[in-house]
């Protein structure tokens, strides 16, 4: 499958720009198309890939829905969540919009970090006179030796 220019106006466009009006193309210019049916089956892969990551880590997905205060935005995304992997692509479109996808995506970037308990930190810091850039600091070096090394990641404090 396959594009061409027919240039019905190539001659006059081409005084203000190199490109065809109508399509784009320079004039005998053709581009390579993918077939529908293999652009179809890449996005069922791709879908498939989504859900599968979406499904495997959603314990992580439920734990930052939960935060979620917007309840329109929380029906949306439970929504988005429920899509089938043969679901056709107006379900897809209409579940996955752009707020979404981008909620999603943060959630997703936040690894699950560790667990402390808040005895450690208190025996961590007890009898230190630190200022407030040495205890920032050392509560920095506590939370990455408690598995949240990142600015993404999470610490669960028992």
């Amino acid at each position: 499958m396959e594009r061409h220019c027919a240039g019905g106006r190539l001659h006059q466009a081409l005084r203000r720009q190199p490109t065809c009006p109508d399509c784009g193309l320079a004039l005998g210019d053709n581009i390579e198309l993918i077939a529908p049916d293999e652009l179809l089956a890449d996005c069922r892969g791709a879908l498939g890939a989504v859900l599968g990551e979406l499904a495997r880590r959603r314990d992580q997905v439920e734990a930052a829905l939960e935060a979620e205060r917007d309840s329109a935005k929380a029906r949306a995304l439970r929504r988005a969540l429920d899509v089938q992997s043969d679901a056709g692509a107006e379900a897809v479109l209409d579940a996955f919009t752009s707020p979404v996808v981008e909620w999603l995506a943060a959630a997703l970037r936040a690894r699950p970090g560790g667990r402390a308990r808040v005895a450690e930190l208190q025996a961590f810091l007890s009898g230190k006179r630190l200022t407030r850039e040495q205890a920032l600091r050392a509560f920095g070096e506590w939370l990455s030796a408690h598995g949240a090394a990142g600015d993404g990641d999470t610490v669960e404090f028992e």
